[in-house]
């Protein structure tokens, strides 16, 4: 499976799904399903190619970080994402 920022996904546990409605930059109503997963493995290197233009406004490129520094980033969606990230930790735990 290919995630949208452009890299070949292995397998995956589904962590998280919600919905957001927001305004884009030019005041369009815009509606968005966050799913969020655990995933195994992956191959290629993330990308902004494959984005739509909503995502474009406001992604400019990826990086990787460490877990103990997530609480420190700017999140841009309704969710509680320190609880997030913790039951992500929590579903690699149990796949283990």
């Amino acid at each position: 499976m290919y995630e949208e920022v452009g890299v070949k996904i292995g397998d995956t546990q589904l962590v998280e799904c919600a919905d957001d409605f927001y305004l884009s930059k030019k005041d369009k109503v815009l509606h968005s399903i966050l799913l969020f997963y655990v995933v195994d493995n992956f191959t290629g290197e993330p990308s902004v190619d494959n984005l739509v233009e909503s995502e474009v406004q406001y992604i400019t490129g990826f990086e990787w970080v460490k877990i103990d520094e997530i609480k420190n980033i700017k999140w841009y969606n309704p969710m509680d994402n320190n609880k997030l990230v913790q039951k992500a930790l929590e579903v690699i735990v149990k796949i283990k």
